[in-house]
């Protein structure tokens, strides 16, 4: 069971109804969740990386950790707080977590930009 807009889903139908406009990437993020498992990748992008390997990486592409939380401090409440005890105090950054959407929409990558990055910051 998961909730999604709102409602609560219990069965696959309830699903596929629920997500029928959606695209395929995010069906599949959707779908994770309800089945409780990581979505499917044609590559080999790893669920998770560390704060060490994530704020690196950040660098590496020109991005501060002070710019990451200015990006953050331009949410609205209480989304932009719970981001930040998510960026300051997670041991891990899941590629699916809550965090990686503010994120990815606040420095304008796609999933292909999303997915490189999570390989590259493994590779650290």
């Amino acid at each position: 069971m998961i909730i999604y807009n709102g409602s609560e889903i219990n069965t696959e139908d309830e699903l596929e109804a629920a997500i029928s406009s959606l695209d395929d990437y995010n069906k599949n993020i959707i779908r994770s969740q309800f089945y409780g498992t990581a979505p499917p990748s044609t590559t080999n992008v790893p669920l998770v990386i560390s704060p060490r390997q994530m704020r690196q990486q950040l660098l590496i592409k020109g991005h501060t950790e002070d710019a990451v939380v200015a990006q953050i401090n331009t949410l609205s409440s209480p989304l932009k707080e719970m981001t930040l005890i998510a960026w300051e105090y997670t041991t891990a950054f899941n590629r699916y977590g809550p965090l990686i959407p503010a994120l990815q929409a606040a420095f304008g990558w796609t999933n292909d930009d999303l997915d490189a990055f999570w390989v590259a910051a493994n590779n650290l």
